[in-house]
């Protein structure tokens, strides 16, 4: 593991404080680190995460368009993460931190369906 972390030049806090978490039998918590540290630089920096579901996958332009339009009701730098989940059938999910958009068919149909059996 060390050998790997100097061949990508790692700083040296993060090889010392990787080697630690080996050490202790603790390497499954690596990723949650990585990802915890990505985190805070991001919001340092301003920037946020949009987590996106889409049925199908979405043109150059379509994601452009997103993400300005993301980026202009949150006030900030927004990086679109996209996924493709097929089960939406159409429409997509957008969730940014607690807050979440849902436009899919199939969040449409189930409420349809809840609201059919309540009448």
């Amino acid at each position: 593991m060390e050998a790997v972390l100097k061949g990508i030049k790692a700083d040296k806090l993060v090889v010392n404080t990787i080697m630690l978490m080996v050490q202790k039998r603790r390497s499954s918590e690596i990723l949650g680190l990585a990802t915890e540290y990505a985190a805070r630089v991001a919001k340092s920096k301003g920037e946020v995460n949009a987590y996106i579901s889409a049925a199908m996958p979405l043109s150059a332009a379509q994601e452009q368009e997103l993400g300005k339009i993301l980026a202009s009701r949150l006030n900030c730098v927004v990086r679109p993460i996209i996924t493709i989940d097929p089960s939406l059938i159409g429409g997509l999910t957008v969730q940014v931190g607690s807050q979440m958009i849902d436009s899919s068919i199939k969040t449409k149909l189930q409420t349809l369906q809840l609201s059919l059996k309540g009448a």
